[in-house]
């Protein structure tokens, strides 16, 4: 991991502990890299829906009447 890791304190739930002990276990992995990878994983989804919402914000505004014909002509109402 090219970037310094930072010592933190987190609670867990104890089932979400154990279950992050034996993933980490089975995958041969400290639980602070499979931790990582969870939380690199899930803000990862989230960059691309925000990425998403930016680009459909620089399209133009149709009227409601203009969608609905649209997605009729194309079958899909």
């Amino acid at each position: 991991m090219a970037n310094k890791s930072v010592k933190t304190t987190i609670y867990l739930e104890p089932q979400l502990l154990e279950y992050l002990h034996n993933s980490a276990k089975l995958n041969e992995m400290s639980m602070s890299r499979m931790l990582n990878d969870i939380l690199r994983q899930r803000f990862g989804e989230d960059a691309e829906d925000l990425a998403a919402f930016e680009e459909a914000e620089k399209e133009p505004d149709i009227p409601f009447e203009e969608m609905v014909k649209k997605l009729k002509d194309e079958g899909l109402v």
